[in-house]
């Protein structure tokens, strides 16, 4: 097939023939007041080297987005009646998909997954017709299969928090903890009520799985061991009102941020706390770590600050102020930290080297701009490498739930999920190691996996 601007031209006036024909009997068309070099089409303007379009197109999820530049003589927008968006596909074939006078434009019709388009544009008058634009590709990536109820939809009371060691899966709930191993149910362990967060250190050659859960409500921590289908207590451990709990596999150790502003630490095999040199600020709810730069991340829910320590000294390197009060932290394949921010309804994105927040991300009702309180945050990368990853946001509002994905590479929203209206989103991880998301929503967990092949 042809592929020249010629032959597109010819291609675009023979679908359009009859449009144009009734154009012409129902209009005069006025002439573009053009003088030297002005005309934006004109290759020795200077401005825009002939192409006025500046055609961008970007990755999606089921969709891709467009968007190019209204041309201009000066400050003035030229006479058009429409602009044309022709879509090359597999084995070059060419559709033409929008007659109007935006400038922007969703495109997800007919879209196989997976699957690399290029796009042009061009601006009719009349029956006169612009050169095509320049070229810009992109790819449409295949969305993920829907989520389902793990175990048939089996209430997990309470269910609050999820953590893996491969396959198998561990589930806060309000009476205990519950494994779920692959797709049988596992053992039950009785813990300390409410758990407000739960963490993992994984086996190492061979040796038991460790879970840790805290309670704020009973000044508890609790350590269990996973090994040959056994789930059992090791050790149940006083502290001042634990809020949040992280793995620190590099040191074989959980640390555990306390409302008195101190981060505690218990090593693999000891299971006694220590305190740490680590202050955080007010409220401490979630903590992440940076592995690449030995970084440890608070975030302080009675503050909009989030605090980052060295975890090699425990020195306090700096306090980063966000949107408003940070309730979860995840840190990204694109080595970025994300903190959703409760009140402001966004999602922040900081430089987990340079200390530094970069943008923020909305979190809004996709049918409207309804804003929605983010509550949890998590995702995952591509294994194919081919793009950063998604971000996914659980978020609620008034009277609807979401979880919403967004690209890692623009951070534009590509599609969203709602969930039962009558149920309290708790929240959401992810298992890189079956690349499902987990989210925990009222008394169910619902397993997303992604379609990322």
């Amino acid at each position: 097939m042809k592929t020249s601007r010629e032959s597109k031209n010819r291609a675009i006036r023979s679908a359009w023939g009859l449009l144009f024909l009734g154009m012409l009997v129902a209009a005069a068309i006025a002439p573009v007041a053009c003088t030297g070099h002005d005309n934006p089409f004109d290759p020795d303007n200077s401005k825009t080297g002939g192409e006025p379009f500046n055609l961008r197109a970007y990755n999606g999820y089921g969709k891709i987005e467009l968007e190019w530049d209204f041309p201009k003589i000066g400050q003035d927008k030229i006479e058009i009646d429409s602009f044309f968006v022709l879509r090359t596909g597999p084995e070059q074939t060419t559709d033409t998909l929008r007659f109007g006078i935006l400038t922007s434009l969703t495109d997800s019709f007919n879209l196989g997954g997976d699957t690399t388009y290029t796009y042009q544009v061009m601006a009719v008058d009349g029956v006169r017709e612009s050169d095509l634009s320049n070229d810009s590709s992109a790819v449409a990536y295949s969305l993920p299969l829907r989520g389902e109820d793990i175990l048939n939809g089996r209430d997990f009371s309470q269910a609050k928090a999820v953590a893996f060691d491969k396959r198998v899966k561990f589930i806060s709930l309000s009476g205990g903890i519950r494994v779920v191993d692959g797709d049988m149910l596992g053992p039950w362990g009785d813990a300390y009520t409410p758990i407000d967060d739960m963490a993992v250190l994984r086996s190492i050659s061979g040796e038991s799985t460790f879970v840790a859960v805290c309670s704020e409500q009973n000044n508890k921590a609790e350590i269990f061991s996973w090994a040959a289908g056994s789930l059992r207590q090791i050790a149940e451990i006083d502290i001042t009102a634990p809020r949040a709990i992280v793995s620190d596999h590099s040191s074989n150790r959980f640390l555990i941020a306390t409302n008195d502003s101190r981060i505690h630490e218990i090593r693999r095999g000891q299971w006694e706390p220590r305190v740490t040199g680590m202050r955080t600020e007010n409220d401490p709810v979630d903590l992440a770590i940076f592995s690449p730069s030995n970084r440890l991340f608070c975030a302080n829910q009675g503050s909009d600050i989030v605090s980052a320590f060295d975890l090699r000294d425990g020195k306090l390197l700096d306090t980063i102020r966000v949107s408003s009060e940070p309730v979860a932290l995840w840190v990204g394949p694109d080595s970025c930290l994300y903190v959703a921010c409760k009140n402001a309804a966004t999602v922040d994105v900081i430089d987990p080297s340079a200390l530094k927040n970069l943008r923020e991300i909305a979190i809004q009702d996709p049918k409207n701009t309804t804003p929605y309180m983010p509550v949890g945050v998590s995702g995952f990368a591509d294994s194919l490498q081919r793009h950063a990853g998604v971000l996914a946001v659980l978020s609620k509002g008034d009277n609807r739930s979401f979880v919403q994905y967004y690209s890692l590479e623009d951070r534009k929203l590509q599609w969203s999920i709602g969930l039962r209206q009558d149920a309290e989103p708790r929240g959401i991880t992810m298992n890189e190691f079956e690349r499902s998301l987990y989210i925990a929503v009222g008394n169910r967990v619902r397993k997303y996996e992604m379609k990322l092949r």
